[in-house]
């Protein structure tokens, strides 16, 4: 059964816009941390599959096949307030509580955050900001770059009171390290026409939502056809939600705002790499309307053949047209073409303005008639931000909580095995928390793993420590020398990744870098070796060392048969002499040695080198009269990764004056 009741708000508020300073600041980007101490493993490869199971991708249909979330439609409202209450929800215990109203609510105060947009740790690209003017919607580039990737596309399951379940997407923006900002009916869903006239009742909460920031459009992201690197940063997800109470109660778009809480050590705290916006509320009809803002979106509702699809982010910017009398809602007029105008898919996207080089989001993407001719979005009121301040310091906690992301290396990602990479790795090391911990090591295990979850059971390739006096909220690069790949590792697709921050405060849950987190590598074989199978110069003075098979004990060495050294051998008459060679693992088998035939041999006799790989023999020299030569003679294919080839050596000879000599045998191969 659903729980719910009403707490009081637990925030004290201050005068001005001072709002929420009691939170840590945004993250810091010091220098590198190089390692103080640590080795490479040394440790072999562990052969055949990794022990721990891949991680599972997310359970939803494709990504750029879920419809848009239905764009609300009609004018529900009530009157303009600031203290509008909020509804908490946790899916995962399916408890609720609908949070007191603040009794210092100030209907007519104006504020936005101090010093609360942080950018990531992408590269910076303010230019990206030209003025397109509502209107003139363009597909957004740069996605790695902020603030084009804290803009976030949203995958939501809902279940109807049949039991039914629904997939929708929408938009959001980043609000905090683990805090997306997005619509109230994104988040909780009232009732729908799917599509054929009937309605839908669902009157609840999503069960999950996935988050996928600065999505690229690029895979299905989920089975079949995907792949692990969902760009530009991953994914994550939650299944906690604040939400406007009259929205929830009574689909009231005046509080239509929502926020979605990433779980924390199942998911990733992604907004620790994309950034986020600040936020501000209260601001007069004609400031707002003086201001330029901007809008960055994922619209699938179809408009055409090729728009929308869902794939795409598009941006566009310019001035608000009219903002409600009586409401908290904000309006762009819209002549309802496919690049003009609000389209399903945008629910949630954050409108935002920027002072002083940051950046404050000032409503979202709420709803809008089904003939596209204007599109609303609704403010962020007092309320909502003192319950979002909360509820991100809950998000974040005052427990110290180290966590891995984005390791990743600086070179080549092929690499051969035996062989260091050609440059060092880098990862994130972030404490998304309040905590301030103290000066203190920090060790980090490096893994090679035959899938994308890096863990113990994983090929140890070296452990590095590294010291570092951080701060909350500490987002810091933590260098990696070049990992070096076992020999004998089989060429193939690896991952590479850390465990990190065992034995420290926090959840071990996100320890390690898995999925998109994890560095996809390509292991190939080293170059083959050329490399003596079996040699013999018969210096030993006999055949024993070589290993010889004979056909008796006439067979000897003999000092006139040397070509270098002392010894050689001469086989006179129709003696032999044989050797068994295993060629398992060899490519390019060929002989290589010095010969010479003696020129008594009659017509049809010959000295001959013959090899056999249990099919009968075949001639590979013949020679008669010839003097001492140095030859290198190939072997065909079918002696290659041999275990059962012979080579012998023979004189079809009926004179004790009719003889072949050889020296310096040596059977080689590339391996």
């Amino acid at each position: 059964m659903k729980q719910s009741l009403i707490l009081p708000c637990a925030l004290t508020l201050f005068s001005g816009v001072a709002l929420g300073q009691s939170q840590s600041g945004p993250p810091t980007h010091d220098r590198p941390v190089f390692p103080s101490s640590g080795s490479h493993s040394g440790l072999p490869f562990k052969g055949g599959r990794s022990l721990d199971a891949s991680i599972p991708l997310p359970q939803h249909p494709p990504l750029a096949e879920i419809p848009p979330i239905p764009l609300p439609q009609g004018a529900v409202q009530g009157p303009v307030s600031l203290d509008r209450p909020m509804t908490y929800h946790d899916a995962a215990t399916n408890f609720t509580q609908e949070l007191r109203a603040d009794s210092l609510i100030n209907n007519g105060e104006m504020a936005h955050s101090i010093g609360q947009e942080y950018r990531g740790v992408g590269d910076y690209d303010p230019a990206f900001e030209n003025m397109f003017g509502f209107g003139t919607m363009s597909a957004a580039t740069g996605h790695a770059s902020y603030p084009q990737s804290a803009n976030v596309k949203l995958a939501m399951r809902f279940t109807d009171v049949t039991g039914s379940q629904w997939w929708f997407v929408g938009s959001g923006s980043m609000g905090d390290a683990g805090v997306v900002v997005t619509a109230a009916h994104c988040v909780y869903t009232r009732t729908f026409d799917p599509g054929d006239g009937s309605t839908v009742t669902v009157n609840d909460w999503a069960d999950i939502v996935y988050v996928y920031p600065a999505w690229d459009g690029n895979g299905n992201i989920t089975p079949p056809g995907s792949t692990d690197e969902h760009q530009f940063w991953g994914y994550a997800f939650g299944s906690s939600y604040l939400a406007g109470s009259d929205y929830i109660n009574n689909g009231d778009y005046d509080a239509d705002c929502g926020l979605l809480r990433i779980t924390r050590g199942s998911s990733r705290n992604v907004g620790m790499l994309t950034g986020w916006y600040g936020w501000s509320y209260g601001s007069s009809c004609s400031t707002i309307k003086g201001r330029t803002h901007y809008n960055l979106s994922f619209p699938a509702e179809p408009c055409s053949a090729s728009l929308h699809t869902g794939r795409t982010m598009y941006y566009w910017s310019g001035t608000f047209d009219s903002c409600e009398t009586f409401g908290n809602e904000i309006r762009i007029d819209c002549p309802g073409n496919c690049l003009d105008s609000v389209w399903g898919g945008m629910s949630g996207s954050g409108a935002y303005y920027i002072d002083s080089s940051n950046r404050y989001v000032q409503a979202v993407c709420s709803n809008g008639p089904s003939d596209h001719s204007y599109g609303d979005y609704t403010e962020l009121w007092q309320q909502f931000v003192l319950d979002m301040q909360d509820f991100e310091d809950d998000t974040r906690t005052t427990s110290e909580d180290w966590e891995p992301l984005m390791f990743r290396a600086t070179g080549s990602t092929t690499v051969e095995a035996g062989q260091a990479m050609d440059a060092g790795c880098e990862v994130q090391m972030v404490n998304a928390t309040d905590a301030n911990p103290p000066s203190q090591n920090y060790v980090m295990e490096i893994y090679l793993s035959t899938n994308n979850n890096i863990s113990t059971s994983d090929t140890l390739l070296a452990t590095w420590t590294y010291n570092l006096d951080a701060g909350a909220m500490a987002n810091r690069k933590f260098l990696v020398p070049a990992p070096v790949i076992p020999s004998g590792t089989p060429a193939g697709t690896y991952w590479i990744g850390t465990v990190a921050d065992a034995g420290l405060p926090g959840t071990t849950a996100n320890d390690d870098t898995d999925t998109w987190d994890a560095q996809q590598i390509t292991v190939t074989d080293p170059p083959p070796v050329l490399k003596t199978i079996w040699s013999d110069d018969f210096e030993s003075g006999g055949l024993v060392k070589g290993g010889w098979t004979k056909k008796n004990n006439r067979v000897k060495v003999n000092t006139k048969a040397a070509y270098n050294g002392s010894w050689g051998l001469r086989l006179r008459k129709k003696m032999w002499a044989q050797i068994a060679i295993d060629t398992t693992g060899y490519t390019g088998t060929h002989l290589m040695l010095a010969r010479r035939s003696s020129n008594n041999y009659d017509a049809g006799e010959s000295f001959k080198i013959r090899w056999n790989i249990g099919k009968g023999w075949n001639d590979l020299v013949v020679s008669s009269g010839d003097g001492w030569d140095s030859l290198t003679v190939n072997l065909p294919a079918a002696a290659d990764n041999n275990p059962n080839l012979k080579l012998r050596f023979k004189s079809y000879g009926s004179q004790a004056n009719e003889w072949g000599d050889v020296d310096d045998l040596a059977f080689m191969g590339w391996q």
